[in-house]
Protein backbone atom coordinates (compact mmCIF):
# COMPACT_ATOMS: atom_id res chain seq x y z
CA UNK A 1 0.00 0.00 0.00
CA UNK A 2 1.20 3.47 -0.84
CA UNK A 3 1.38 6.02 2.35
CA UNK A 4 -0.02 9.01 0.15
CA UNK A 5 -3.54 10.06 -0.22
CA UNK A 6 -6.28 7.56 -2.23
CA UNK A 7 -7.42 10.36 -4.27
CA UNK A 8 -4.65 12.52 -6.27
CA UNK A 9 -6.34 16.00 -6.29
CA UNK A 10 -6.54 15.89 -2.21
CA UNK A 11 -3.43 18.64 -2.18
CA UNK A 12 -5.24 20.97 -4.21
CA UNK A 13 -8.36 21.42 -2.42
CA UNK A 14 -5.70 22.60 0.62
CA UNK A 15 -6.33 26.31 0.50
CA UNK A 16 -3.73 28.77 0.53
CA UNK A 17 -3.22 31.35 3.58
CA UNK A 18 -4.52 34.26 2.17
CA UNK A 19 -2.17 38.01 2.58
CA UNK A 20 -2.72 40.28 5.21
CA UNK A 21 -4.11 43.83 3.58
CA UNK A 22 -3.72 46.90 5.04
CA UNK A 23 -5.47 48.00 8.32
CA UNK A 24 -7.83 50.34 6.61
CA UNK A 25 -10.16 50.72 9.68
CA UNK A 26 -7.56 53.30 11.17
CA UNK A 27 -7.75 54.96 7.61
CA UNK A 28 -11.70 55.43 8.11
CA UNK A 29 -11.33 56.16 11.61
CA UNK A 30 -9.03 59.27 10.63
CA UNK A 31 -11.39 60.31 8.00
CA UNK A 32 -14.44 60.07 9.87
CA UNK A 33 -12.66 62.41 12.53
CA UNK A 34 -11.11 64.66 9.94
CA UNK A 35 -14.90 65.62 8.16
CA UNK A 36 -16.46 65.51 11.71
CA UNK A 37 -14.25 68.46 12.31
CA UNK A 38 -14.40 70.10 8.86
CA UNK A 39 -18.77 69.94 9.26
CA UNK A 40 -18.31 71.50 13.01
CA UNK A 41 -16.21 74.22 11.67
CA UNK A 42 -17.92 75.08 8.38
CA UNK A 43 -21.36 74.50 10.12
CA UNK A 44 -21.21 76.32 13.40
CA UNK A 45 -18.37 78.38 12.12
CA UNK A 46 -17.30 79.54 15.72
CA UNK A 47 -13.89 79.67 17.98
CA UNK A 48 -15.50 76.77 20.09
CA UNK A 49 -16.38 74.88 16.79
CA UNK A 50 -13.00 75.93 15.57
CA UNK A 51 -11.44 74.50 18.92
CA UNK A 52 -12.79 71.31 18.78
CA UNK A 53 -12.26 70.97 15.05
CA UNK A 54 -8.47 71.87 15.28
CA UNK A 55 -8.69 69.03 18.49
CA UNK A 56 -10.18 66.72 15.95
CA UNK A 57 -8.26 66.84 12.40
CA UNK A 58 -5.03 67.25 14.81
CA UNK A 59 -3.89 65.07 17.12
CA UNK A 60 -6.78 62.88 17.10
CA UNK A 61 -6.88 62.22 12.89
CA UNK A 62 -3.29 62.85 13.28
CA UNK A 63 -2.66 60.11 16.06
CA UNK A 64 -4.88 57.69 14.36
CA UNK A 65 -2.93 58.21 11.03
CA UNK A 66 0.00 57.12 13.02
CA UNK A 67 -1.58 53.95 14.62
CA UNK A 68 -2.33 53.43 10.94
CA UNK A 69 1.32 53.26 10.03
CA UNK A 70 2.21 51.45 12.73
CA UNK A 71 -0.32 48.73 12.08
CA UNK A 72 0.77 48.68 8.58
CA UNK A 73 4.47 48.34 9.49
CA UNK A 74 3.61 45.05 11.42
CA UNK A 75 1.50 43.81 8.55
CA UNK A 76 4.11 44.16 6.51
CA UNK A 77 6.76 42.51 8.43
CA UNK A 78 5.32 39.48 8.59
CA UNK A 79 6.14 38.79 4.66
CA UNK A 80 2.71 38.19 3.94
CA UNK A 81 1.47 41.32 2.53
CA UNK A 82 -1.23 42.50 0.11
CA UNK A 83 0.01 45.87 -1.01
CA UNK A 84 -2.79 48.26 -1.48
CA UNK A 85 -2.85 51.37 -3.86
CA UNK A 86 -6.01 52.80 -2.16
CA UNK A 87 -4.26 52.33 1.34
CA UNK A 88 -1.63 54.57 0.58
CA UNK A 89 -3.43 57.11 -1.58
CA UNK A 90 -6.23 56.96 1.43
CA UNK A 91 -3.17 57.66 3.36
CA UNK A 92 -1.96 60.49 1.94
CA UNK A 93 -5.17 62.24 1.02
CA UNK A 94 -6.15 62.78 5.26
CA UNK A 95 -2.91 63.65 5.76
CA UNK A 96 -3.53 66.46 3.72
CA UNK A 97 -7.18 66.85 4.94
CA UNK A 98 -5.94 67.02 8.19
CA UNK A 99 -3.60 70.23 6.76
CA UNK A 100 -6.44 71.69 5.52
CA UNK A 101 -9.12 71.53 8.26
CA UNK A 102 -6.14 72.50 11.02
CA UNK A 103 -5.84 75.32 9.37
CA UNK A 104 -9.09 76.41 8.86
CA UNK A 105 -9.45 75.53 11.87
CA UNK A 106 -6.91 77.45 13.38
CA UNK A 107 -8.59 80.61 11.27
CA UNK A 108 -11.71 80.52 12.73
CA UNK A 109 -10.73 80.60 16.15
CA UNK A 110 -7.86 83.57 15.19
CA UNK A 111 -10.48 85.25 13.42
CA UNK A 112 -12.95 85.40 16.44
CA UNK A 113 -10.68 85.97 19.16
CA UNK A 114 -9.23 89.15 17.12
CA UNK A 115 -12.63 90.33 16.83
CA UNK A 116 -13.64 89.42 20.43
CA UNK A 117 -16.30 87.42 19.95
CA UNK A 118 -15.40 84.18 21.48
CA UNK A 119 -18.34 81.79 22.14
Amino acid sequence: MADGPSDPDQFHEESLPTPAGPPVVWLAISAVAVVTAAVLVVVFGSATAGLIGWILAGPVAISLLAVFGLRDGAVRATGWYRPSDVAEWGRRAIAVACLLVVVLSAYQVADDVARGMWS
